[in-house]
């Protein structure tokens, strides 16, 4: 994964995470098929704390950009 994250940003990690993701869906990065990165695997890949991706995959949900399955449901 080559986006990294602004952390002199005063935009919030969760918030630009969040962003990156809808540009991503829009851009074809991300498929509508396909499940987005675990969180544990993302926030690894951009340095960052798992809760800051579950904040960012939360503020997506409640945009109704993605929707989260359990894995039993997958």
């Amino acid at each position: 994964m080559e986006w990294k994250t602004d952390r002199k940003s005063k935009k919030p990690l969760y918030k630009q995470i969040a962003a990156y993701i809808e540009s991503g869906i829009a851009d074809g990065t991300f498929l509508l098929d396909k499940p987005l990165p675990s969180e544990r695997f993302l926030a690894s890949e951009l340095g960052v704390n798992r809760s800051t991706v579950v904040a960012a995959y939360d503020e997506l949900e409640a945009n109704g950009l993605v929707e989260r399955k359990k894995e039993a449901e997958r």
